[in-house]
């Protein structure tokens, strides 16, 4: 045991202290008044794990740095001579700035248009609330963390607007193209990961959910840059890398939960690296110890993960799983797998050329994958695990199936389809050659297929631009500026909560079929705005038959948010009622 000698060893060092000082000194009565909570407010046991785990990282810290000799790695100076090549050649850097202003000019248009749903949600439930509060809550699903703290930051630095609430996607979204660089230069190489990054940063749907006031290119983010270090540990065996790892995992996991299924999707690889000689990956996997070396490493790096994750959401624990993890999804066109297939051919709004592209990107990722495969096994299997995995739990549990909840996994589908081209253009280069021998034409042919797949990906960015994701400011005006005197407006369910929560106060709001049934039975007169009405099916349905029967609908709002038209109706009388 020796005292620490380095700056970075003596900050850790105190850093363990100042865990342990919290978790010693600041008891369990002190944690309301430090968070500013209401009074009343009960964190159950949520400041007890917290502290625990305060002192358990607090011990490990100090144990590292006054141990760290005795459990050197024996192998430690070939890591450091075969650490990765994380650096970048100038035209990298050139290219990458150039990526970075292009991709950030791409989603500043419409940044500021008007919030849709969950948008309204984070910003008024959360982003709004105490910094104490927006810790130690998780009172749904809509709760992002880590989106909601930068979200909050920026809203603060800024002033509060829909471009500030959505800064933070755009910089999530912007670094997620550095990362998708970074994971396709390791596993297929510098031009593929330039024209990777440039089909990722046209993509109709990365700039969407850029503009998207959630956490999902956070999520995107992390999902990549976890991977990327995943197999660069596993090849190099480095502690620090397996930290970093361990981090990058915990940060993702801070952002959204389904972080989870990318973890997932590493250990399934891992196992079956374990088992099947044809799985593994890196030097230590080869080496005498190397099963014993690569078991150790990386089960160490998910219990970090794990036990910081835990230290982020200790104080919102027990809401969590008091009431966010047992949010109900009925019975509707959302819970079902064509829809989502739908949604993603909807996107492209090209009619059957939309039809086209998906079944070519469907080829194309077929094909990549058992390119993919044959070439690296372990890769292949941790892209598709993840989301194959998400699907069927969410398939199991019923829940939503909303394409937002697979965009983590965009980054491998971009890498996969590359891998697809790169089969294709082999193919079609192989047939030409019968007649035109060129050693470089399947490269070339390569290129001009990812060239065309910008193109066509690039036309439909613009439709982001026209429309805001939802448009219930328009909806508004257009009532206020055609209702008469007497005339009342009731915004029903999920429409109800925006405008009482944010775009229109003054109007009522029905919550349920019972609302509805009072509200016209004082007020004859009477406009109707409803908004997604899966969820008006789903959850109440005797109040959309009494919007099908007595209303109808005089102008709806559409959005670039699929099947979010806000929907402007009036009640007909009783002598249309009944010529009906």
């Amino acid at each position: 045991m020796s005292l620490p000698k380095s700056v970075g060893s003596w900050l850790l060092f105190l850093l363990g202290l100042l865990f342990i000082g919290v978790a010693a000194f600041i008891d369990h009565s002190q944690y309301q008044t430090i968070l500013q909570l209401e009074k009343g407010t009960d964190l159950e046991w949520g400041p007890a794990l917290f502290r625990g785990l305060m002192l358990l990282h607090g011990t490990v810290l100090i144990a590292v740095v006054l141990l760290r000799a005795r459990f050197e790695d024996p192998v430690r100076a070939t890591d450091e001579n075969e650490s990765p090549n994380f650096s970048l050649s100038r035209a990298e850097v050139v290219f990458l700035l150039v990526l970075t202003l292009v991709a950030t000019a791409l989603r500043i248009p419409n940044l500021d248009s008007p919030l849709w749903v969950d948008e309204v949600l984070t910003l008024v439930d959360f982003v709004r609330a105490p910094w104490g509060e927006v810790i130690s809550s998780f009172p749904n699903q809509n709760q992002h963390m880590l989106y909601t703290i930068s979200a909050k930051i920026s809203s603060t630095v800024f002033g509060e607007s829909a471009w500030s609430v959505r800064l933070p996607a755009v910089l999530f979204g912007v670094g997620s193209l550095w990362a998708l660089y970074l994971l396709c230069r390791k596993l297929i190489g510098v031009p593929a990961a330039m024209l990777g990054s440039v089909l990722m940063m046209v993509s109709y749907h990365h700039v969407w959910f850029s503009q998207n006031a959630r956490g999902y290119t956070g999520l995107l983010l992390f999902s990549i840059l976890a991977t990327w270090i995943w197999l660069e540990a596993l090849e190099r065996g480095s502690w620090k890398l397996w930290v970093v790892y361990s981090l990058l995992v915990a940060f993702g996991m801070w952002v959204h939960m389904t972080m989870a299924f990318v973890l997932a999707g590493h250990g399934a690889a891992f196992l079956a690296g374990l088992f099947l000689e044809s799985f593994r990956i890196g030097r230590h996997y080869l080496q005498q110890d190397g099963l014993r070396r690569a078991f150790v490493k990386p089960v160490v790096a998910w219990l970090i993960a794990v036990s910081v994750t835990l230290q982020l959401y200790a104080l919102a624990l027990p809401e969590f799983f008091a009431a966010a993890l047992h949010e109900e999804s009925r019975n509707s066109i959302w819970t079902d797998p064509s829809w989502v297939v739908g949604e993603i051919v909807r996107a492209f709004d090209i009619g059957a050329g939309g039809i086209i592209v998906v079944s070519a990107g469907l080829a194309f990722l077929g094909l990549g994958l058992a390119s993919l495969f044959r070439k690296n096994r372990h890769a292949a299997i941790l892209m598709v695990f993840s989301p194959f995995v998400s699907g069927a739990v969410m398939l199991m549990a019923g829940h939503n199936l909303f394409p937002r909840f697979f965009f983590f996994a965009a980054g491998f589908a971009i890498l996969i389809v590359l891998e697809g081209a790169s089969v294709v253009a082999g193919l079609a280069a192989r047939a030409v050659g019968i007649v035109y021998s060129n050693e470089q034409l399947p490269s070339l042919m390569w290129a001009a297929l990812i060239v065309l797949m910008i193109l066509v990906s690039s036309t439909t960015v613009p439709k982001n631009y026209y429309l805001p994701k939802q448009d219930f400011p328009s909806a508004y005006d257009y009532v206020e500026e055609n209702r008469a005197d007497g005339d009342e407006v009731v915004a029903v369910s999920i429409a109800g909560n925006m405008y009482s929560k944010y775009f229109g106060p003054d109007w009522l709001q029905a919550e349920n079929v019972e609302d509805l049934k009072k509200i016209q039975t004082e007020h004859k007169k009477l406009w109707l705005v409803y908004t997604l009405s899966p969820e008006i099916k789903a959850f109440h349905p005797e109040m959309w038959k009494i919007i099908e029967s007595d209303y109808v609908v005089v102008m709806s709002f559409p959005g670039t948010l699929n099947g979010g038209e806000v929907v402007v109706s009036r009640r007909q009388d009783e002598g249309d009622n009944e010529r009906k």
